[in-house]
C-alpha cells in the first residue's frame, strides 16, 4: 500500500484575462499549497475500485467516472499500457466546489502514486504534466506544489520560492458549493485570440506580475508584506452566491483579518492572520456561525 498526501491550494492572485476559443479562460495567478490535505491510499487489487471517506459535512464525493481520480487512472493506463488495478481510498478533508482544488489535487496525487508504483514494477514513466493537463486546469500545479505562477488555462506552471508558513482562517458556508464552470460563464470575458497564441501572455496580469517579482526577490517576509497583493477577479456580483459570502467577509474583517480573499471561484473565504494566536481567536469567534472553519498555513510542498 502507498499513502500520498493531496494538499489544498489558495490563489493569492487570480486574474481572468480572456476567454479562449476552446472554451477555457486564460489566467494569471499565483498558487500556493496549504497544509489542509486529502489522503490517497493505493492498494493493489483484483479490479479498480474507488472508495471515499468524507470528513467534511455535506460533501458527497462521487466514486465513479465523475471523480477526477478515475480519469487519472485511465489516462495513466493508456499512456503506459500498465493495467495493474488498484483499490484507491480517498480520505476527504478538502470540501468540494470550495475553490481549494481538492479534486485536482486528488488526481495529481494518484498520478504521482501510480508513477512511483509503476517504476517499482519496471514500467517506464510517462510525462505526468501532459497527462495532468488533460485531466483539469489545476492538476499540473499540484504535481509540483509549493508556490508557483500559473498561466494559460493552468497548464503553464512556473515555480516560485515558497512563502513563509503564514496563518489563514478558511470559512465556508455549510453545504454551499459553487460550480467553476458557472462562475467563469458569469464573468463574461471577451474572446481573446492573441492570448491563445501564447499562453505565457497570461503572465501579464498586473497583480500577479507584481507579486511574482516580490516573491522571487524574497520581499514577502511577513503577512503584512503580502496583504496588499492579494486579489481575485471572482469577488463581486459575477459570482452566483456572492451575496451569501458577504456577511462572512464582513465578520472576518471585523475580527481583525489583515485581508480577506475569495478562494478560487468560491465558495470559501480566506482570512490572512497576523499569527497563530490571531488565527485561533478568529476561529473561536466564527464557530458560532453555520460555517466550516479551518486554521491553515501555507506549505512548501
Amino acid at each position: 500500500m502507498l499513502i500520498i498526501q493531496a494538499p489544498a491550494k489558495i490563489n493569492l492572485t487570480l486574474e481572468v484575462l480572456g476567454r479562449r476559443a476552446d472554451g477555457y479562460h486564460n489566467l494569471s495567478s499565483i498558487f500556493h499549497t496549504l497544509n489542509l490535505a486529502d489522503e490517497a491510499r493505493l492498494t493493489p487489487a483484483d479490479e479498480m475500485r474507488l472508495s471515499v471517506e468524507d470528513q467534511v459535512e455535506g460533501c458527497e464525493t462521487p466514486v465513479d467516472e465523475r471523480n477526477t481520480v478515475w480519469k487519472a487512472v485511465a489516462l495513466f493506463q493508456q499512456a503506459t499500457g500498465w493495467e495493474q488495478p488498484f483499490h484507491i481510498h480517498l480520505t476527504k478533508r478538502i470540501p468540494s466546489e470550495a475553490g481549494l482544488g481538492g479534486g485536482s489535487s486528488d488526481a495529481a496525487s494518484v498520478l504521482k502514486g501510480l508513477c512511483q508504483l509503476a517504476q517499482q514494477a519496471g514500467v517506464p514513466s510517462p510525462s505526468l504534466m501532459e497527462l495532468a493537463a488533460q485531466i483539469g486546469s489545476d492538476v499540473p500545479f499540484f504535481l509540483l506544489g509549493g508556490c508557483a505562477r500559473v498561466a494559460g488555462r493552468g497548464e503553464t506552471v512556473v515555480p516560485l520560492p515558497p512563502l513563509p508558513p503564514f496563518y489563514w482562517v478558511l470559512a465556508k458556508p455549510k453545504g454551499i458549493g459553487i460550480s467553476t464552470a458557472e462562475a467563469y460563464r458569469r464573468l463574461q470575458r471577451p474572446l481573446a485570440d492573441t492570448m491563445e497564441e501564447d499562453p505565457l501572455f497570461a503572465a501579464a496580469g498586473p497583480h500577479t506580475g507584481r507579486l511574482s517579482q516580490s516573491i522571487d526577490r524574497r520581499r514577502i517576509e511577513t503577512p503584512e508584506n503580502l496583504m496588499g497583493y492579494l486579489c481575485n477577479d471572482f469577488e463581486g456580483d459575477a459570482l452566483p452566491e456572492w451575496e451569501l459570502l458577504i456577511p462572512i467577509q464582513k465578520r472576518l474583517k471585523s475580527l481583525g483579518a489583515l485581508k480577506t480573499l475569495l478562494c478560487g471561484s468560491g465558495s470559501t473565504q480566506a482570512a490572512l492572520c497576523r499569527d497563530r494566536f490571531h488565527a485561533l481567536d478568529i476561529e473561536r469567534d466564527m464557530r458560532s456561525c453555520e460555517l466550516d472553519i479551518w486554521v491553515v498555513q501555507l506549505r512548501s510542498r
